[in-house]
């Protein structure tokens, strides 16, 4: 029982949860400012079902009901890396050199419950990836369809909806989907998941950033019994047409992860561009000349400007 507490501790704080930054590119649309030890590591469309141990199975389903098949990566230190590849490979997590000795460790335990044994391995997981500088890693979903071609309707209708929101009314919303998420708890902020698990909100966002890209951004924390605590981050939005989503988690040094955050997705904001944006800028600009237009028409037509003005004026705005 010990011994299967700890492999379930080990891949629920492995697949759930600084030096120098570097650019990491990990497709032509996808760019992060991330710390110089980190590098990523793209799953096999056979592998993507077991990148995460349990929680995921869900939502994984719904984008297959939507129709929406994503590539996904890990992007975190070389040691997260090839621990990844080698499970991947077909070795037991119970096998993995730490692992075992944490199992011969727990085991010269007497722990009185469960949950205090899951404290314990919670402060021996965290001191061994201190040990190892490793802080926090991210997973990156990019959807391999561009979302002018999803087939699902309702969804598209949803996000265009969104689209064509005022950063007010965006606000607005945002309040009420945080009222609904927290209907159970009444306290603006938790989200009880079951009866051993919640999600504390920190910040919960829907807006548009300086490009006008509609985006999702949630700062919160994961809590366990409050013995496990893991603060993540997760940003949804569009880069060139497909759908994304970062989502990152933190174990080690946490306080400054919000800013750790914000400065890798960076470089993924300013990049960010899509069609119906530029479209939108276009139509925006084919009003205003039309707006002009009018304006001038009847300035010529009231005898305030000469035929020769209104015709220069014309030229004008029409170049």
């Amino acid at each position: 029982m010990m011994k299967k507490i700890t492999i379930i501790m080990f891949f629920f704080i492995y697949f759930m949860s600084h030096s120098s930054a570097k650019i990491l590119n990990l497709n032509e649309n996808i760019t992060l400012d991330v710390p110089n030890s980190h590098n990523y590591f793209k799953f096999e469309e056979d592998e993507i079902s077991s990148a995460f141990y349990g929680g995921m199975d869900d939502f994984l389903e719904a984008l297959g009901d939507l129709d929406i098949e994503i590539d996904l990566y890990l992007v975190g230190p070389n040691k997260i890396i090839q621990i990844v590849e080698q499970v991947l490979q077909g070795k037991k997590v119970e096998d993995l050199d730490f692992v075992k000795k944490l199992i011969k460790k727990a085991e010269r335990k007497n722990f009185s419950s469960e949950k205090g044994q899951m404290k314990w391995e919670v402060k021996e997981i965290r001191s061994l990836l201190k040990k190892e500088k490793i802080n926090f890693f991210t997973y990156v979903m990019v959807s391999k369809t561009n979302f002018n071609q999803i087939d699902d309707g309702e969804l598209k209708e949803i996000i265009n909806t969104h689209d064509q929101m005022s950063q007010n009314e965006l606000k607005n919303s945002t309040k009420q989907y945080r009222k609904q998420m927290t209907s159970l708890s009444r306290d603006n902020k938790s989200i009880p998941i079951n009866e051993d698990s919640t999600i504390v909100l920190n910040k919960f966002e829907i807006a548009k950033n300086t490009s006008g890209q509609l985006f999702l951004n949630l700062n919160a924390k994961f809590d366990w019994m409050n013995v496990v605590k893991i603060p993540f981050h997760i940003y949804i939005s569009r880069t060139n047409g497909y759908m994304f989503a970062v989502i990152t988690e933190c174990w080690v040094n946490c306080q400054k992860q919000t800013q750790r955050f914000n400065d890798m997705i960076k470089p993924l904001i300013s990049n960010v561009s899509d069609n119906s944006d530029t479209i939108n800028k276009s139509k925006q600009k084919d009003n205003n000349i039309v707006d002009q237009l009018n304006s001038l028409n009847e300035l010529y037509k009231s005898g305030v400007l000469t035929k020769e003005e209104f015709e220069k004026a014309k030229k004008k705005i029409l170049n």
